[in-house]
């Protein structure tokens, strides 16, 4: 493999982008470049000659039965675990609402939510029966408490989202809904129903998939076959190091088994600077996106939205509360257009216009 010059373009971009990581140990292309050209591994080059499908995350979800507790100032995901006895109640009460016996339903989730307080579900749950009845002054305000009890609750985020819809307040029910979708980023029928408001209310959601035309995989003791599309080779090597050079992941603090944010920079900066000179894939919807976020220092966010939490949803509970409330404001921001408008660039959320609750 032999280096080349950068053209003009590509080496500004390197210049930007790392000089807006100067903190963090990225290795630009050449560098990588450099490594592979020395390493005892073989890296053999073979370009694609079929594109790789988009993958379907659609079946890789989040289960509502996740809460967090901190410890020594850490953060613990846990998950419920119910006693026999409470197994028992919840068939009860789940044959009780399918034939929408809303009282003795609800009677059992109380049960339940006694032995389990940690288990905020039960209480959405609750909410559903006041619905069966009508009463949705009361659903809502189980909603609520599932909420203060457990704000990693997506049903409850989703849930209560329609009411501050129907009372008015769309602002404030989008982001209760798009909080929702983080928290379950592959839910198909919560996207659904995001497209479904966003519709109404004249805007769409750019609903692009990043999908990198790359796979890399050992084909033998130090041997490494790279597949790729030409302008994702920089992605392509960088990924090869993080899985397969010796100790390489490790010098940056990570691991081969390990997702990491300073990997993902090393593939998308190699990226940038292979599509640099390509004015009209410069400005695909995707590619626009991930420049404007470089650009206004919120890589990071493209990186957990866009590349980590398709593929490992659960990510969405181990983040800080600011964390999430900036995965929303990134979703206003870069994927919510107005109709008609698929750039990625942002549109203002303040124009949505009423919607009307649907019930579930």
């Amino acid at each position: 493999m032999k280096n080349k010059i950068l053209p003009m373009v590509a080496y500004l971009l390197s210049v930007i982008f790392l000089s807006s990581l100067s903190a963090q140990n990225i290795n630009a292309p050449h560098e990588i470049i450099k490594i592979m050209e020395k390493s005892e591994v073989t890296y053999s080059i073979h370009m694609l000659e079929e594109p790789i499908p988009a993958p379907d995350h659609s079946l890789n979800l989040n289960l509502n039965e996740n809460y967090v507790i901190e410890e020594e100032g850490n953060i613990i995901l846990k998950q419920v675990e119910l006693s026999q006895k409470a197994i028992a109640w919840k068939e009860k009460a789940e044959k009780h609402y399918m034939a929408k016996e809303a009282p003795e339903a609800r009677s059992f989730y109380k049960k339940i939510l006694d032995a389990h307080p940690e288990y905020s579900k039960m209480m959405v749950y609750i909410g559903q029966t006041h619905e069966l009845e009508g009463q949705f002054g009361k659903a809502k305000e189980w909603y609520e408490k599932a909420l203060d009890s457990n704000p990693l609750d997506y049903m409850a985020n989703w849930f209560v989202s329609r009411y501050y819809m129907e009372e008015g307040d769309t602002e404030k029910g989008l982001r209760f809904l798009l909080t929702a979708h983080v928290l379950n980023r592959n839910s198909p029928m919560i996207k659904a129903e995001l497209q479904s408001f966003l519709s109404r209310s004249g805007f769409s959601y750019a609903d692009w998939v990043f999908n990198p035309q790359v796979r890399v995989e050992s084909t033998g003791e130090n041997k490494v076959d790279i597949y790729l599309a030409e302008k994702w080779m920089g992605f392509a090597f960088a990924r090869a190091l993080w899985q397969f050079e010796p100790g390489y992941a490790e010098s940056k603090g990570g691991s081969p088994e390990n997702i990491s944010t300073i990997s993902e920079k090393e593939a998308i900066l190699g990226y940038i600077i292979s599509i640099a000179e390509d004015k009209k894939a410069m400005e695909e919807p995707m590619n626009s996106t991930l420049l404007q976020t470089i650009e206004n220092k919120e890589l990071d966010l493209f990186i957990i939205y866009e590349m980590m939490l398709p593929e490992y949803p659960s990510i969405a509970f181990l983040l800080p509360e600011e964390a999430r409330v900036k995965l929303v404001d990134y979703i206003l921001k870069y994927r919510i257009n107005e109709t008609g408008n698929s750039s990625g660039k942002k549109s203002s959320s303040k124009k949505k216009k009423k919607n009307k609750k649907k019930k579930k």
